[in-house]
């Protein structure tokens, strides 16, 4: 499995099938922001493992919302990595226009 169907799986297993901008998405954000307020003070107190399981909870709760909002995450990663990696110039650096 890969990150966006375990969370689907997970997301089934708890019966949260809401879509749009509900009770559950607004869970999903609050979530987001305590994630992220989790990762500020582990990044301050330079604790690595407190920092990587932030992001992972960051990218679980941000997956959360994007099935919830029946947004095509792969899709959007695709345009955004395509949009992104295009900056790249033919000595694999980015241009400083880009940056």
């Amino acid at each position: 499995m890969n990150s966006h169907d375990d969370v689907k799986v997970f997301m089934e297993a708890c019966d949260q099938v809401e879509t749009g901008f509900g009770v559950q998405a607004a869970l999903y954000m609050r979530l987001i922001k305590e994630e992220f307020e989790e990762l500020m003070d582990a990044y301050d107190g330079r604790d690595i493992v407190e920092i990587a399981d932030a992001t992972a909870d960051i990218k679980w709760v941000l997956e959360g919302l994007e099935h919830t909002l029946n947004i095509p995450q792969q899709e959007v990663w695709d345009e955004v990595a395509r949009s992104n990696l295009q900056k790249i110039m033919p000595d694999g650096k980015i241009g400083r226009a880009h940056v």
